[in-house]
């Protein structure tokens, strides 16, 4: 006899990108505004970084992050719920430290404390320049590790042996 059991998939990896052109800018209209790194759907959220009804944070995002000249490898994210303007901000954490932040819809359902996010496109506007943006989450496909291939093969190689030198009963036939 045997027993199956399923058991629900972990949170799936997702690939935030958000690119444009700053071009409403009063210092460079040709600055760029790019972002690319990746979350869980499912974040854990440490209890400091929600603030119920206006959004959560997450700390030490590691990506890159470019607004003109400026190129930056680990930042602070925070998402905001639609009451406060939707969208999010991305920057080292401080009062003083914002380096891109956009208002847009909000891009997750949940709570601040158990959040999930959203995928597709999503047409999102600078905070201080009103610059259209565009942000895309899209889920990131699992590639298998070697060592799971091998296994796999190793599994189909000894249902085909099984297969091929199983005893056959002999059949009697008369005439």
């Amino acid at each position: 006899m045997t027993l199956v059991v399923t058991t629900p998939a972990d949170a799936a990896l997702l690939q935030f990108t958000i690119s444009g052109t700053d071009t409403l800018s009063p210092i460079d209209p040709t600055f760029v505004e790019f972002a690319s790194f990746q979350l869980d759907s499912n974040p854990l959220i440490d209890a400091v970084n929600v603030s119920p009804d206006q959004g959560f944070a997450i700390a030490n995002v590691t990506g890159i992050f470019q607004y003109g000249p400026i190129t930056l490898s680990s930042q602070s994210i925070s998402f905001f719920t639609t009451a406060l303007g939707g969208g999010l901000l991305i920057g080292d954490g401080t009062d003083n430290g914002t380096l891109l932040g956009f208002d847009g819809p909000q891009l997750y359902i949940g709570t601040e404390a158990q959040p999930e996010f959203l995928t597709g496109s999503f047409d999102l506007t600078d905070f201080v320049t009103g610059s259209p943006i565009s942000l895309t989450i899209s889920t990131v496909s699992a590639i298998p590790e070697p060592a799971s291939w091998a296994m796999m093969l190793a599994g189909f190689a000894m249902v085909g042996g099984a297969t091929r030198y199983r005893r056959r009963k002999a059949i009697v036939a008369y005439a």
